[in-house]
């Protein structure tokens, strides 16, 4: 199955829609046995991807990393946006600071930092930006983390409100 969006296999008047009780961002848009995740209401959007062997979705279900299924798509496209538009996001900018000289993992918010300069989980780091002397983020060297995955031990993808609006005009 392609994960372009529910509306290629279902009519959208058959498709069972809910905000996933775990995480207010996330959508999830049932038809049948199919059952994709999204950031948008609309379920003819981009998926975040699918979850396997679903009967139904109730208000409790909890998504885990071995019934998900990545959509290399929204990867892609979350990567993108990213590049583009992680320097004019306040919270990453701040934590440039902590990073001078350095590369700034940029990461989710499935598990925030509990205090300043503390490691972040590598399995929730999207990517790496170089940061110069001055704190400034250069978008030209953002390096995506290739062995970042979308639902893990922590929890499913939260992103920051600038980068999730930027990632909406593009679903």
């Amino acid at each position: 199955m392609s994960l372009s969006g529910i509306s290629q296999f279902a009519n959208r008047h058959l498709v069972k829609t809910l905000k996933y009780a775990a995480q207010s961002q996330i959508y999830l848009h049932q038809a049948g046995s199919t059952s994709l995740l999204s950031f948008s209401s609309n379920p003819a959007r981009l998926p975040i991807g699918r979850i396997k062997a679903m009967d139904k979705i109730g208000s409790d279900y909890h998504v885990t990393p071995d019934k998900f299924v990545e959509n290399k798509s929204f990867i892609e496209l979350l990567q993108h946006v990213i590049k583009d538009h992680v320097a004019d996001d306040m919270m990453y900018r701040l934590d440039s600071l902590n990073y001078l000289n350095s590369y700034m993992p940029i990461y989710d918010l499935k598990r925030v930092p509990e205090y300043m300069n503390q490691q972040v989980n590598v399995d929730n780091v999207l990517g790496y930006i170089k940061v110069d002397e001055m704190g400034n983020m250069d978008p030209s060297t953002y390096q995506a983390n290739n062995t970042y995955r979308l639902c893990n031990a922590d929890g499913i993808i939260k992103l920051s409100d600038v980068i999730l609006d930027e990632l909406k005009k593009h679903l």
